[in-house]
């Protein structure tokens, strides 16, 4: 099985509007294609990292996205707050899951500093969202708003999912070695591009983007 993360914008994916009957000749060509050739069915690919209604893209062009690329299971990220207007919420993420309950799963979000967060994840998990995220908010790793969700994803056995940027969104990230350290039995997913520059040991944090060598702890670099 192989996991991705997939997101895509407008000019990535043109808008277009698909008629039903076209969209499903679409759908059922690129199912046929994808077999030609195969002995065996291809190995499952679950994309761990999509959002309904990003940058306005509509419920065919992500399906016929996902078809495209022949992702068999994905993982829908609802947003809140700040994010609705890049994303979608809740409840757009539970209705197209269950308008695809094969291919579909979600996660749930809440913003960590509102006083409802806990009765909102419990609810949305309650009614079969698998994980917490995407949590892409002005707070700490270890500020007492997330202690709130840690807390809650342990106690309710589910993951979460957050989107490290540098003094912006899950700061202190020199901080989070204590956080898992203090849930061990927690499965936090990191995302985004102070998780990933901090692969490299000679990181510039206010490069969000960095490029050249990976370099280790001794400053050696690894090969490009």
């Amino acid at each position: 099985m192989y996991l991705i993360e997939s997101r895509f914008a407008n000019r990535d994916f043109p808008m277009v509007d698909f008629a039903r009957r076209k969209f499903l000749k679409t759908l059922t060509a690129i199912s046929a294609g994808s077999l030609v050739g195969r002995a065996e069915a291809p190995e499952p690919l679950v994309d761990m990292h999509q959002h309904m209604h990003y940058e306005g893209r509509t419920d065919d062009q992500l399906l016929a996205h996902q078809a495209a690329n022949h992702v068999t299971q994905t993982v829908l990220l609802p947003g809140e707050g700040w994010m609705l207007t890049v994303v979608g919420d809740n409840a757009s993420c539970a209705a197209f899951e269950a308008r695809y309950p094969q291919s579909f799963r979600r996660f749930a979000c809440s913003d960590p500093a509102e006083s409802r967060t806990v009765d909102l994840l419990t609810g949305n998990i309650h009614r079969g969202a698998i994980g917490i995220g995407e949590l892409k908010f002005h707070v700490a790793v270890d500020s007492p708003e997330m202690h709130r969700v840690y807390k809650l994803a342990e106690e309710l056995r589910v993951p979460v999912l957050m989107h490290f940027e540098y003094e912006t969104y899950n700061t202190g990230l020199e901080r989070f070695a204590r956080i898992l350290k203090a849930y061990p039995k927690v499965n936090l997913i990191g995302h985004a591009q102070t998780w990933w520059g901090n692969i490299s040991s000679e990181l510039n944090h206010l490069d969000l983007y960095p490029r050249g060598r990976i370099c280790t702890v001794t400053s050696r670099p690894i090969p490009a």
